[in-house]
């Protein structure tokens, strides 16, 4: 599969799918927006909260479209963690109809970077981390979550 990397303008979804733009951002929310910009494409937030102790910022939760964007300290937007019911593509691909199997298998075809660990993997390609807390048990479980992320550096800040 061939996912291209460019950037799409910004313009009123289709329907309610939700397309990876590597590097970039996801359907309509691009990185480096303010949170105003982000609320004002999403709505008020069903809750806001610190991810962490260690957080340098608050995060938003859209529960309704499955979506916590968080913020660096300048507040801006830096990454998004997506989980049911978001309806979320990489390519063409509905990634949270997939298992972890089949994702691993995917993304190391298309990525020598690819990082495994306990929780899930890291696709430096796409800028995507995949969250499957339970596969070393079950490697055909689908996966609960997926983080898009702005920098290749995002998990060493």
């Amino acid at each position: 599969m061939t996912i291209s990397p460019y950037l799409t303008p910004i313009s009123k979804p289709q329907s309610s799918e939700l397309i990876i733009y590597p590097y970039q951002g996801v359907g309509q929310i691009r990185f480096g927006m303010t949170r105003e910009e982000v609320r004002s494409l999403l709505g008020k937030p069903s809750a806001t909260f610190y991810k962490t102790p260690f957080s340098q910022n608050s995060t938003d939760a859209f529960d309704a479209v499955g979506v916590h964007v968080h913020y660096h300290s300048a507040d801006y937007c830096e990454s998004l963690e997506f989980f049911e019911p978001a309806k979320l593509l990489l390519g063409k691909t509905h990634i949270f109809d997939l298992s972890f199997t089949e994702v691993r298998e995917w993304l190391e075809s298309d990525d020598s970077e690819l990082e495994i660990d306990d929780e899930g993997l890291t696709c430096f390609k796409y800028g995507v981390g995949i969250y499957a807390p339970d596969w070393q048990e079950d490697p055909n479980l689908l996966i609960e979550g997926v983080i898009v992320f702005n920098d290749r550096d995002y998990y060493n800040s």
